[in-house]
C-alpha cells in the first residue's frame, strides 16, 4: 500500500517569493506596502551606489532599477496619503458618475421587463374579450359571425404566445434543480450570447472524480469495481463506492500524464460539499492497493 496525499484548494492562490537578487521590475514593484517600497529603494541606492562612476550608468541596469524603486516609492506615498486624507472631490464625482451609470443601466432593464408582462396581460385580456363575444355570438349568430369570431379568438391567441415568447427570451431559466455554486455577472453588466452568468449543480447527486491517477494505474481499473473513500472533513468515517466512470482520454499537468475516474458513492453525509476533496482507496487486486486525493462534486454541473 502507497499512498500520496494532496490538497485541492478552490480559491485561487499567490506564491511569494523573496526579494530577487537582480534589480526588480516593475510588476514586481507596482503597487507595493510603503514599508517593501522603501525597503527595495534602499537596495537599488545600494546597487546604484556601486556603479555610479561608470561613465555609461544611465544605461545600466542599476540605474533603470534605481528609477522604478523611486516610482515606486512616490506611489506607495501617494497611496498612503490618500487613505490619510481620503478621496479627493474629484475621486468621488468621478464615483457617483459611475453609480449614476450603472443605476440607469438597471433602470432601463427593468422598465424592458415591466413592458414585456404588460404586453402579456393585455394579449391575454383580448383573448378573454374575443372568446366572451364568440359565446355571445354562438347563442344566435350566423356562420360568418362566428367564423369572424373565431378568427379574432386565434388571432388573439397568437398575440398570447408571441408576448410569452418574448418574455422567455427575457428570463435565464436553469435547464434542471440545483444549488448555485457561483455568480459569474453583476446587476446592470452587459452580457453576449453564450457567455457563463452561473455555476449551478445538482447537489442531490454528489459524486468523486480522481485529479491525479497516472497511467501506470488506470490499466488496473475497470468500471463497477469496489472502493473506499474518506474525505477530509470526515476523517473517522469510511464511504463504500464503486467506479462509474473511467476517461478515455488522458489530461496533463506539470508534466505528469493522468486520467480522471468517477466514483459512485452511496449514503453521503449531508455535511459534505462541493468541492470538498477526497481520498480514494482502490483495491486493484491482492497485492496492490491505489490511494489517490480526489473531488467531490455535482454531478450535473
Amino acid at each position: 500500500m502507497w499512498r500520496r496525499r494532496r490538497r485541492v484548494c478552490a480559491r485561487p492562490s499567490a506564491n511569494i517569493a523573496k526579494w530577487p537578487a537582480t534589480p526588480p521590475t516593475p510588476s514586481a514593484l507596482w503597487p507595493l506596502p510603503m514599508s517593501t517600497a522603501q525597503a527595495a529603494l534602499k537596495q537599488a541606492q545600494a546597487a546604484y551606489n556601486d556603479v555610479r562612476g561608470d561613465p555609461k550608468i544611465s544605461a545600466r541596469p542599476e540605474a533603470r532599477a534605481m528609477y522604478e524603486a523611486t516610482a515606486a516609492l512616490e506611489a506607495a506615498q501617494a497611496r498612503a496619503a490618500l487613505v490619510e486624507n481620503g478621496p479627493t472631490p474629484q475621486q468621488l464625482a468621478v464615483a457617483s458618475s459611475r453609480i449614476d451609470a450603472a443605476q440607469a443601466q438597471v433602470n432601463a432593464i427593468q422598465s424592458r421587463m415591466d413592458g414585456l408582462e404588460a404586453n402579456v396581460q393585455s394579449a391575454m385580456a383580448q383573448v378573454a374579450s374575443a372568446q366572451a363575444a364568440l359565446d355571445r355570438l354562438l347563442a344566435g349568430a350566423r356562420v360568418e359571425e362566428i367564423a369572424i369570431a373565431e378568427a379574432r379568438v386565434q388571432s388573439a391567441q397568437a398575440a398570447v404566445a408571441s408576448a410569452n415568447a418574448r418574455l422567455e427570451t427575457s428570463q435565464v431559466l436553469a435547464p434542471f434543480a440545483g444549488q448555485v455554486g457561483a455568480i459569474h455577472v453583476r446587476l446592470g453588466e452587459s452580457i453576449t450570447p453564450g457567455q457563463p452568468l452561473l455555476l449551478v449543480g445538482d447537489t442531490s447527486m454528489m459524486c468523486v472524480e480522481t485529479t491525479d491517477l497516472r497511467e501506470t494505474d488506470v490499466v488496473h481499473l475497470h468500471t463497477d469495481m469496489a472502493v473506499e473513500v474518506t474525505f477530509d472533513a470526515l476523517p473517522n468515517r469510511v464511504f463504500q463506492g464503486t467506479v462509474t466512470k473511467i476517461a478515455p482520454v488522458s489530461t496533463s499537468e506539470k508534466g505528469s500524464t493522468n486520467y480522471t475516474v468517477q466514483l459512485d458513492v452511496q449514503n453521503l453525509d449531508a455535511e459534505l460539499r462541493w468541492g470538498m476533496t477526497a481520498f480514494v482507496n482502490i483495491q486493484a487486486d491482492r497485492q496492490l492497493t491505489y490511494e489517490r486525493p480526489a473531488d467531490s462534486y455535482a454531478e450535473r454541473h
